[in-house]
């Protein structure tokens, strides 16, 4: 099973410019909330949504699967994405697909969350 643990901070800039670790990442920008790009993995959008809509306190298990075999390792992972011959967003995109909204599920009672309810 593909599991994370992140933890969201509100932050605001306080001017300059991203200027992102060529070692780490390969692009930075800023994007208001109803355009941020389609190829963003389908486990951030929830933390996002939350973080524009003011949701704090919430805890969300996000089940997608590991569709590979048990001992399947990241060289391995990125073996497949190098193999796929897609470029890498893609490549992770079709390893790891979108499981769909009942995939994230609220572990925080008495939440609120915009548009859900709860």
């Amino acid at each position: 099973m593909l599991k994370f643990n992140t933890c969201n901070q509100e932050v605001h800039p306080a001017g300059g410019s991203l200027r992102p670790d060529p070692r780490e990442i390969a692009d930075a920008r800023w994007f208001v909330g109803d355009a941020l790009p389609d190829d963003l993995m389908w486990w951030h959008r929830q933390r996002i949504a939350d973080a524009l809509t003011g949701v704090t306190g919430a805890v969300w298990r996000q089940e997608g699967g590991w569709p590979f075999p048990p001992r399947f390792t990241r060289r391995d992972l990125y073996a497949a994405r190098d193999a796929s011959g897609l470029p890498r967003a893609d490549a992770f995109r079709q390893l790891f697909p979108d499981p769909g909204p009942d995939a994230a599920i609220l572990e925080t009672p008495g939440v609120i969350i915009p548009g859900r309810g709860r």
